[in-house]
């Protein structure tokens, strides 16, 4: 859906700038055959024209392909995704995506399935979930100002902690890894396989956690520089209109300032898919978002079986 909405921006923009060129073209034949401009700039004009209409059907091509893809998805032919089916706008260069709060617990990952399961199967190895969730499981902030990872998540991946990386026992007192495993030497394989699966289905959920929000941070930033040099790039046109209808430059000038102005609206597009599908690469890191932090995860039990 955001390359879709993206591909319609991008389609909006080629358009507009397509309008201003073919407008500024029939304005130029007419100079020119008042003999007002040599036949130079006016062939620039028309390969300027030409070039935006090359643009066009490649942009148009692959609109339709994601128009083909999530109608499949959405069960929906591609005629009614266009009439009905989703929202559907160029946009003005203004994210959609919400804002990743801060201060968001960890421990919204228990929702995610692959540690539900996890937990499930050392359930099933008569393991005691309570223990094992208090002893492996980091109770921290995963967000810090603006949405991004907090220190305590990056220190889980770097400095001192750098070793959950590469095995199973933390230095810092919130994997108590080597303490659990000692007191588990007797029990079956069964359950020790349990254990080492849930624990490495937590280092899952946090490094993609991590991930996702590092890099929903850095599409943010992205989009911010690209929609600033597409708002500095429509006024650099203007002002080349105006010079040029007062005689204070040539043509050529506007015709940069334009194909400089496509450029950027066509990047801050991508930019902007980026940074919408990053914030919801974040919500699924977390398992479905940060909506009912007041509900906090059930235990999925508390209670062993005596081993």
């Amino acid at each position: 859906y955001y390359s879709l909405i993206a591909f319609d921006a991008q389609v909006a923009a080629t358009r507009r700038s397509l309008a201003l060129r073919q407008n500024d073209l029939g304005l130029q034949r007419i100079r020119a055959d008042a003999g007002l401009i040599n036949d130079f700039a006016l062939r620039q004009l028309e390969a300027e024209v030409a070039a935006a209409q090359g643009q066009l059907p490649a942009l148009e091509r692959n609109r339709t392909a994601e128009e083909l893809i999530l109608g499949v998805l959405l069960g929906r032919s591609p005629r009614a995704l266009l009439q009905e089916s989703v929202t559907r706008n160029a946009g003005d260069g203004t994210p959609v995506a919400p804002v990743v709060p801060p201060d968001l617990p960890s421990a919204l990952l228990l929702r995610r399935p692959d540690i539900v399961t996890a937990e499930q199967q050392l359930i099933a190895a008569n393991a005691r979930i309570g223990a094992a969730r208090a002893a492996l499981f980091p109770n921290i902030a995963l967000t810090g100002y603006l949405g991004s990872e907090s220190a305590e998540l990056a220190n889980l991946f770097s400095g001192p902690a750098a070793i959950w990386q590469i095995g199973f026992i933390l230095a810092q007192p919130i994997f108590q890894g080597g303490r659990l495993f000692g007191e588990i030497e007797a029990v079956e394989a069964r359950q020790r396989q349990a254990i080492a699966q849930y624990q490495k289905t937590l280092q899952t959920a946090f490094r993609e956690a991590h991930d996702a929000l590092v890099t929903q941070v850095r599409a943010r930033e992205a989009f911010d520089a690209e929609n600033a040099r597409a708002a500095a790039l429509t006024e650099a046109l203007r002002l080349a209109r105006i010079r040029f209808v007062n005689g204070l430059t040539s043509q050529l000038e506007v015709l940069d300032a334009e194909r400089n102005l496509l450029s950027a609206e066509l990047n801050r597009a991508d930019a902007l898919r980026a940074q919408r599908t990053a914030v919801a690469n974040v919500v699924k890191a977390l398992g479905g978002g940060w909506q009912g932090l007041d509900e906090q995860p059930q235990a999925a039990a508390a209670t062993s079986v005596p081993r």
